[in-house]
C-alpha cells in the first residue's frame, strides 16, 4: 500500500463519527477471525439480522422482552438472547408504596397486611424495617362461646374474615368439636321446625330431601346432630318369598334394593343361593361321563366345559383317551400327499400326521 493510499484512508477515518468507527472495527475483526463470522443466508449471503446498535442495546432490561422486541423489529428470541448474553437482568416492574400504604404498616399483623395490599409477607416486612415501624406480634386466637356458635352455621372463609383469623385455623377448630358444615343451599340459615324433625329416620334421606328442597346431605347431618338412625325399610313375606324363587340380582331388581342388602337377608333366613344357570346334574348326565371328551359332552348336554370337567372330577371318573387308533387305510395315505393336505383330509392335526410319518419311516428303514 502507498503512502497516498494510507493517507486517503487517514483522512476517511477522521471524518466518520464514533459509532461508525466502532461498527467498522468491530466488523474488520470478524472478517480477520473466521470464527466470529455471522451466519448469512445461502441464496443472498447477507447475514440473517442486522448488529445490534446502541441505542437497541440501550433498551434491554428497561421493559419487556417483547415490547422491545416490538420496539426495534426483532424477534422475542433474539432480544432475550442478547439480554442473557449482555448479563442484562430481565425487567421486574416495582410496584411502589402510596403514603395510605405506608400508613397501614404496624396496624396489623404482615401476614393479614400482605393479604389485604395483595403483597408478598417478605415485601411488607422489609417496607416496614425501612420506615422502623414496630410490628405487631399474631397472637393465637381465644375462642370465645360466640365464636364456637359461628362454626358449622357459615363457610369457613367467612367466620376467617369475621374473626380476623385463617381459614385453616377456623377448620382445625370445627373438627376439633366435631361440627359438621352443611354445604350452602336454601337451608343454610334456616331453622328446623319440630315437624321437619318428625320425618327424620322414617323415609330415605334422599327422599325427604326433596320433600324439603335441600341437599341429602344437610339432611343427614341433622339427622346424626339428633341422633336418629337412619331409615331401613322391612320385609314383607310376600318380599321374603322372591328370594326363594329370584336369584340375588334379579330380587334386587324387582324389590328396588341393593344386591347387598338382598345377600343379607338371605343369609339371614338361611336361604340357599340360587344361580339361574343352575341345572342340577341327572343319573343318565352322569352315566354319559368319560365317554367322550369333556367338550363334546358339553356340546350334548348344552352344558360349559368347566362344568361337564369339575363333575367329573368330583365323580373321580377318569379322562377319555381322544387319540383315534391309526387305520391301515390312513397310514397308506402318508407321504402321499403333503401334511397339512392331509390333516384336512383325515381331520387330523397336522404335527400327529408330522409325527406319525416320521415314526413309520424310521421304522421301515430299521
Amino acid at each position: 500500500m502507498s503512502c497516498s493510499d494510507e493517507a486517503k484512508e487517514v483522512s476517511v477515518v477522521k471524518t466518520l463519527s464514533d459509532q461508525e468507527l466502532f461498527r467498522l472495527t468491530r466488523q474488520s475483526e470478524k472478517l480477520r477471525n473466521p470464527k466470529h463470522l455471522r451466519r448469512a443466508n445461502t441464496k443472498t449471503g447477507e447475514p440473517r439480522a442486522p448488529e445490534w446498535a446502541m441505542h437497541e442495546q440501550a433498551l434491554l432490561g428497561t421493559m419487556p422482552d417483547a415490547e422491545v422486541a416490538k420496539r426495534i423489529g426483532r424477534t422475542l428470541v433474539a432480544v432475550g438472547v442478547r439480554r442473557r448474553r449482555t448479563g442484562i437482568p430481565n425487567y421486574r416492574p416495582v410496584k411502589r408504596w402510596t403514603p395510605e400504604e405506608e400508613n397501614l404498616l404496624g396496624t396489623m399483623p404482615d401476614r393479614l397486611l400482605a393479604r389485604k395490599l395483595r403483597r408478598t409477607i417478605i415485601a411488607v416486612t422489609g417496607r416496614r424495617y425501612q420506615l422502623h415501624v414496630p410490628g405487631i406480634t399474631e397472637e393465637n386466637h381465644h375462642w370465645r362461646p360466640e365464636d364456637d356458635a359461628l362454626l358449622g352455621r357459615r363457610p369457613d372463609g367467612q367466620i376467617a374474615q369475621l374473626l380476623g383469623i385463617s381459614e385453616k385455623a377456623v377448620k382445625h377448630r370445627r373438627f376439633r368439636l366435631r361440627i359438621l358444615f352443611r354445604s350452602f343451599g336454601t337451608r343454610m340459615f334456616q331453622k328446623w321446625t319440630p315437624a321437619e324433625d318428625g320425618l327424620l329416620g322414617k323415609m330415605p334421606d334422599a327422599e325427604l330431601a326433596v320433600r324439603l328442597k335441600c341437599s341429602s346431605t344437610t339432611v343427614a347431618n341433622r339427622r346424626i346432630s339428633l341422633n336418629i338412625p337412619a331409615f331401613r325399610p322391612g320385609w314383607t313375606p310376600e318380599q321374603d318369598a322372591l328370594l326363594k324363587q329370584l336369584s340375588q340380582e334379579e330380587a334386587a331388581q324387582r324389590l328396588g334394593r341393593s344386591v347387598h342388602a338382598v345377600a343379607r337377608r338371605r343369609r339371614k333366613l338361611g336361604l340357599p343361593q340360587i344361580d339361574p344357570p343352575f341345572r342340577w346334574w341327572k343319573p343318565e348326565e352322569d352315566k354319559l361321563l368319560g365317554t367322550a371328551p369333556d367338550a363334546e359332552i358339553a356340546c350334548r348336554l348344552n352344558r360349559s366345559e368347566d362344568s361337564v370337567k369339575n363333575r367329573r372330577l368330583m365323580l373321580r371318573i377318569k379322562f377319555p383317551n381322544p387319540r383315534r387308533p391309526w387305520r391301515a387305510s390312513e397310514l397308506e395315505l402318508l407321504g402321499t400327499l403333503p401334511d397339512s393336505i392331509l390333516a384336512k383330509y383325515l381331520d387330523r392335526p397336522e404335527w400327529q400326521i408330522r409325527n406319525k410319518r416320521t415314526q413309520s419311516t424310521q421304522a421301515s428303514a430299521t
